[in-house]
């Protein structure tokens, strides 16, 4: 998983075309370093932010040949990144999910599967499906509000794309899933994000609000 920082502008043509350049294509291993890239890009070109989070097959590249380990932080592609790398994009306001890619480990959660019947997604197996050895759900938003407390519970603090990246990667299908269904779960389930080097860290709220 690597961070490229952008423009808002910029990550829109990122988003359908893929990353290139003549001289390489930069991206970090840290994705502090590529916030502090695009708060740069957004105050030197007043274009808004955003970070392109892009998940690499390490079986399709070779080293020296496709990019360089310039740094222990920076790699530097020689050629174009596709668009079909680009798993994520951070907005100002929101993440966005693009990809198709996703990592095989860790897994360390089951998927949980859903269809949809009416207009609505609900639970493939005849509820109630278990989530574990104590807890079940029957409808997605029971299973969101069980998986954003097991991410938390085991991450501790999270920042959003944290959790959303392990919700899709236990989702099937990853559409059943809308963003603002999970933002709206975090406004009701956790305390107010604090930050943390510029990160939203989201952690529970003593009480649910509702």
């Amino acid at each position: 998983v690597l961070w490229h920082g952008t423009s808002a502008k910029r990550a829109e043509r990122i988003r359908e075309f893929g990353l290139f350049h003549k001289r390489g294509v930069w991206a970090a291993v840290d994705p502090r370093i590529a916030h502090g890239f695009t708060r740069g890009r957004s105050s030197a070109y007043s274009a808004g932010s955003a970070t392109v989070v892009i998940l690499v097959d390490g079986s399709e590249v070779v080293p020296g040949v496709d990019y360089d380990q310039e740094s222990a932080e920076i790699v530097r592609f020689h050629t174009n990144v596709p668009p079909e790398w680009v798993e994520y994009v951070l907005w100002d306001d929101r993440v966005e999910f693009v990809g198709e890619r996703k990592a095989h480990e860790p897994r360390p959660w089951g998927k949980a599967r859903f269809k949809k019947k009416e207009g609505q997604w609900v639970p493939r197996s005849h509820p109630p499906v278990r989530f574990d050895g104590e807890q079940a759900y029957g409808a997605l938003e029971e299973w969101l509000r069980l998986s954003i407390e097991r991410i938390i519970s085991t991450l501790g603090p999270s920042a959003a794309i944290e959790i959303f990246s392990s919700l899709y990667s236990t989702v099937d299908p990853w559409d059943a899933l809308e963003h603002e269904d999970i933002f709206a779960a975090l406004e009701r389930l956790c305390a107010p994000p604090r930050r943390r080097r510029g990160v939203r860290l989201f952690a529970m709220a003593d009480e649910p609000r509702h």
